[in-house]
């Protein structure tokens, strides 16, 4: 009787993780539908990581490969795990005192600062739940041109 309980414990992890990842698809697909400007700007297969802090010694490392989109007013992230199954969305937003912005994103995270190196990009915005818990977000190996557009979006968008 043990043995069918891991077998039906591991047909049910791979069912999961092909719906789960099924959503996400479909996810990305209504998101560039619907939340696309006519000036946005998309980047494909940008590796990164994702480190979340939430408490002295609490932190949580992801290896993921991005799909971004940048638009006028805010970032979308499309991050895959294991560099090729869809995982989840990241909507980053630059200040939310302005609706107008809100109404046109989808559940934003808000940019908090950024740094701009060599060969990366350092992002830190704030987390859903906890106002304590905050993500880093590295973008790394991008070319020059991806860095010096990223860095022109963000700052243009914290001098707005």
């Amino acid at each position: 009787m043990p043995d069918n309980i891991f077998l039906y414990f591991f047909i049910g992890f791979v069912l999961f993780a092909i719906g789960k990842s099924i959503y996400y698809f479909i996810e990305k697909k209504t998101i560039l539908e619907n939340y696309k400007q006519v000036n946005s700007i998309e980047f494909k297969n940008i590796y990164g990581t994702i480190v979340t802090k939430s408490g002295m010694l609490r932190q949580r490392f992801e290896w993921c490969k991005f799909d971004i989109l940048v638009n006028q007013n805010s970032v979308f992230l499309f991050t895959k795990n294991f560099y090729f199954i869809p995982s989840r969305l990241i909507n980053l937003v630059y200040s939310t005192s302005n609706n107008k912005y809100l109404k046109q994103t989808r559940k934003p995270k808000q940019v908090r600062e950024f740094n701009v190196n060599k060969n990366n990009i350092e992002i830190v915005f704030m987390r859903d739940r906890l106002m304590f818990e905050t993500s880093k977000l590295y973008l790394k190996n991008l070319t020059n041109e991806q860095i010096i557009l990223l860095e022109s979006v963000l700052n243009k968008k914290t001098n707005d």
